[in-house]
C-alpha cells in the first residue's frame, strides 16, 4: 500500500510568537482593553431600553463603576482638599486618579 512520506526538509517550521502559545483565556484578557473603548452606538430612548442597557452595562462593569452607580461605594471627592494633605494654595488643582477612566 502506498504511504505518504513528508520530507522534514520541505516543511518550514513556523516561528513561534508570544501569543501563539497563549491559552484562549489569556488572549481574551489581552484583547479586553480593545473591547472597552468601543463607542456606544445607540442613544437612549423610550423604546430601546433593553438594547441600550445591553451596551451600557458591560462598559460600566469593565470600568468597575457598578459600586459607584448603585451606591455600594461612596464616590471619591472630585478635587483634593488643600487643607488635608493636598496641594498648597496657589498650586493648580489635580484630578484624583479615581476619576480618570
Amino acid at each position: 500500500t502506498p504511504t505518504s512520506v513528508v520530507n522534514s526538509s520541505t516543511v518550514a517550521p513556523q516561528p513561534e510568537t508570544p501569543l501563539s502559545n497563549a491559552q484562549p483565556q489569556i488572549l481574551a484578557l489581552l484583547l479586553l482593553p480593545l473591547a472597552l473603548f468601543h463607542p456606544i452606538t445607540i442613544k437612549f430612548e423610550r423604546n430601546n431600553y433593553s438594547f441600550w442597557k445591553s451596551q451600557i452595562l458591560p462598559t460600566i462593569r469593565a470600568h468597575e463603576l457598578e459600586d459607584y452607580l448603585f451606591g455600594a461605594r461612596a464616590c471619591p471627592p472630585q478635587y483634593v482638599d488643600h487643607t488635608v494633605g493636598g496641594p498648597k494654595p496657589g498650586e493648580p488643582r489635580q484630578i484624583i486618579p479615581g476619576y480618570v477612566i
